[in-house]
């Protein structure tokens, strides 16, 4: 990272791994010394939104995905987006993940599940 901070791809990857290695904390420090187009671009407010999830700031995090949060890049039959809004809610609310699912339906823009008709 160091030797190219200006590689937006470099960034992410390193701000994703904040987050699986259990530093959200960390993560959202980083976020701060991104520039502006980088802390506010799709993939890194997803992580934001996750990120604000895991410290209790389930506000925040909702606030996030409801603005809503479009990802231009995201695959039809991707799941990210669903299971970040079930986990919240489950968090939010200490039920389990089936429960959340069920009493919080996923908002329709980001829904990426993919249906059969």
């Amino acid at each position: 990272l160091a030797l190219r901070p200006d590689c937006w791809e470099i960034a992410l990857e390193y701000a994703r791994a904040l987050l699986e290695s259990g530093q959200p904390e960390a993560f959202l420090a980083y976020r701060e010394t991104l520039p502006d187009s980088w802390k506010n671009a799709p993939r890194f407010l997803y992580l934001e939104a996750d990120a604000r999830m895991e410290t209790g700031d389930y506000a925040r995090s909702r606030a996030i995905l409801l603005a809503p949060l479009v990802i231009p890049d995201m695959q039809e039959g991707e799941l990210s987006l669903s299971h970040l809004w079930q986990k919240l809610h489950s968090r939010e609310f200490g039920i389990p993940l089936e429960e959340a699912a069920a009493r919080f339906p996923l908002p329709y823009e980001l829904d990426y599940r993919m249906h059969a008709e």
